[in-house]
């Protein structure tokens, strides 16, 4: 079980989300949107149609089935954009730290230390 996930039981989305719970084939998702998408597909995979207590693996509905490995899916692609958001970023400070350095340079270079 996945901890925090029994706070988004199926039981308790609109039925709008619950159908779009399952997929959602949405490109250029945001990271926010994509972290509500799997809460809601984790809590598909957990609670979807069972009242009460959860069956054991092996037991579990199709949209059960179905949701977890949608799940898995935002996972993957949440992993990719975090790789591109992570390099995209670890660019601009590298980035940021050469104009700094640059600056520093420039400064000392003002003040007729050494060049």
């Amino acid at each position: 079980m996945v901890p925090g996930s029994r706070s988004a039981p199926a039981g308790r989305l609109t039925p709008e989300v619950q159908r779009s719970a399952p997929h959602d084939p949405r490109p250029g998702r945001g990271l926010a949107e994509s972290a509500e998408l799997l809460a809601f597909q984790i809590g598909g995979w957990e609670h979807l149609g069972y009242p009460e207590n959860v069956p054991p693996l092996g037991q579990r509905s199709a949209d059960a089935i179905r949701a977890g490995h949608a799940a898995v899916s935002t996972i993957d692609e949440m992993i990719r954009d975090l790789r591109d958001l992570r390099g995209h970023l670890v660019s601009e400070l590298r980035q940021d730290a050469d104009i700094r350095g640059r600056r520093i340079d420039q400064m000392i270079a003002g003040l007729g230390g050494p060049q």
